[in-house]
């Protein structure tokens, strides 16, 4: 799990610094080539969502108030 979150965290906030090696760690722990693009892609995402939500100035829904 704490590679899986390493590795999220690095393609949201510097993608570029992915590495052969950061893959092969992936590997290591038994996650397949899929489940790694999942990663890629859901890091995406949550960045898209930031950015759309900072751009539009949108509010939180009212649920999140009561977490």
């Amino acid at each position: 799990m704490h590679a899986m979150v390493n590795f999220s965290l690095k393609c949201a906030k510097n993608p570029q610094s992915v590495t052969a090696a950061d893959y092969a760690e992936l590997h290591r722990h038994g996650l397949t080539d899929g489940e790694i693009a999942e990663l890629v892609s859901m890091a995406g995402l949550a960045v898209y969502a930031s950015i759309m939500a900072d751009a539009t100035a949108m509010e939180p829904d009212a649920m999140f108030a009561k977490l």
